[in-house]
């Protein structure tokens, strides 16, 4: 995107299964930080807090499980710019930053520094088609099985018991 020079406020975005921590670094160079819940009311929230600050805002987080998601399709769906990025890129860059303490707070700090010095090699989010994101869920749902008769079958090899082991099978069976 040509215009990232424009950004003047960096929003990063600490996610976890019920939160999200927001760092905000504003164009004079100072964080706000503010705790939400991860549900709609916590995004309509935060949408309205972000809205206070001026100019042109970029909005960074972590694709952390499957948690970020819901809340990057709201920041794209609200045309706000968002960044979602590899979780292994922060630990060396916040190591760079000094940052001796790991909490949520810090890190929403380091990801908001981390876009304002990244900002023009980052590329923009955009949700998958629906039909992309269903194939991906039955993907990680088979994936899950496939660990789970892996599991069974090694736990089989260790057991005694002729009911367990005909226990473990049924659930093998059961499946596949």
């Amino acid at each position: 995107m040509d215009d990232k020079a424009l950004y003047n406020t960096f929003v990063g975005i600490d996610i976890a299964k019920n939160k999200f921590d927001i760092a905000i670094l504003t164009k004079n160079n100072q964080f706000k930080h503010k705790v939400f819940a991860k549900n709609k009311q916590g995004f309509d929230e935060f949408y309205q807090w972000i809205m206070k600050f001026s100019g042109k805002k970029l909005s960074i987080m972590e694709t952390t499980n499957v948690f970020y998601k819901d809340l990057a399709d709201f920041l794209y769906d609200k045309q706000l710019s968002v960044v979602v990025i590899n979780p292994k890129t922060m630990p060396n860059f916040a190591n760079c930053l000094n940052l001796l303490n790991k909490t949520d707070k810090s890190d929403a700090k380091a990801l908001a520094e981390y876009a304002r010095m990244q900002a023009d090699k980052l590329r923009l989010y955009e949700p998958k088609p629906e039909i992309e994101r269903e194939l991906l869920r039955k993907n990680r749902q088979l994936k899950h099985i496939n660990d789970m008769i892996i599991k069974e079958k090694i736990r089989i090899q260790t057991m005694k018991d002729k009911d367990c082991i005909s226990i473990s099978q049924n659930i093998i069976t059961h499946l596949e």
